[in-house]
């Protein structure tokens, strides 16, 4: 019994003279911050070229502006690379997650009834580019978007959400619509 001991207290002094002391803390300083994985970048929510968007529509919270591009820049507004910008993020940047949602949960994701709309009009396409806007999610930190035409609700950075509200404050009221010249008018 004494000879194991004695083995044991010579491999405990052999691998604690081996082993390297840990780092000294730094007490005060910030740690190095650890790696994280890239975002997943996917396929783009609009999967066009930016200059290939030739209208947008867009609705929030019962504000409804419209713009076009124009030469050199988008109807309805002096600053034109801020609407530019917008759709150029709609045709980078891709989902966070795409989640599974059942029509009667829809709700719980501020998308029955959606709070707004992005409808994107591309040239060559016959049918708009449609994302219905629902609600941040609980930390503010991404939107709910549901892509009507398949019934995915995307989670998408709340970068979407703050362009959105940017664009429609820099475009002009959009005009009401009038009637075409030799349409009928009410009571004639």
């Amino acid at each position: 019994m004494g000879s194991a001991a004695l083995l044991l207290v010579v491999a405990a002094i052999y691998y604690l003279d081996t082993t390297p002391p840990p780092p000294p803390r730094r007490v005060g300083l910030p740690t190095a911050p650890t790696p994280q994985a890239p975002a997943p970048s996917g396929t783009p929510l609009v999967a066009h070229k930016a200059e290939e968007v030739r209208r947008l529509a867009l609705a929030l919270d019962g504000v409804e502006k419209v713009t076009e591009r124009v030469d050199g820049g988008w109807s309805g507004t002096d600053r034109g690379e801020l609407i530019e910008e917008f759709v150029r993020d709609l045709t980078r940047l891709g989902p966070l997650e795409t989640i599974e949602v059942t029509p009667d949960r829809l709700a719980e994701f501020g998308l029955s009834p959606p709070r707004g709309r992005i409808e994107l009009h591309v040239q060559g396409e016959t049918s708009p580019v449609v994302f219905e806007v629902g609600r941040l999610n609980p930390p503010g930190t991404a939107l709910y978007l549901r892509v009507p035409s398949s019934g995915q609700v995307l989670l998408v950075g709340s970068l979407i959400h703050w362009e959105l509200q940017r664009s429609l404050r820099v475009l002009s009221p959009t005009p009401p619509t009038t009637p075409k010249a030799g349409a009928a008018r009410e009571g004639d």
